[in-house]
């Protein structure tokens, strides 16, 4: 199973807009459309059927918007960056204590 994310969404597209749309590529497990945002999920019960939606729906037009399709990351793939640490700067005193 591979889950799809779908961005750039009209407020108009529905659930079965977005089936009809991906049904194409091949088995649909489920539509999640996130409330009041211009997003949802598409989980596909075959990756390379999956990997094929992707090509083929990126860029496309639907509801009026051009269709961001990708395989979302997971948090644990993220690369995490640490910031780099600061170089120690010297204090000043005053009224003999350090700030």
């Amino acid at each position: 199973m591979k889950t799809l994310l779908v961005g750039n969404l009209s407020g108009d597209v529905s659930p079965e807009n977005l089936q009809t749309l991906f049904d194409r590529y091949g088995e649909i497990l489920g539509v999640d459309l996130a409330a009041g945002q211009d997003f949802g999920y598409i989980r596909m019960a075959d990756d390379s059927e999956a990997y094929r939606a992707v090509t083929g729906l990126n860029g496309t037009a639907c509801g009026g918007r051009m269709l961001e399709v990708t395989v979302p990351r997971a948090y644990s793939s993220r690369k995490r960056e640490v910031p780099a640490a600061k170089p120690l700067e010297s204090r000043q005193l005053v009224s003999g204590h350090a700030e």
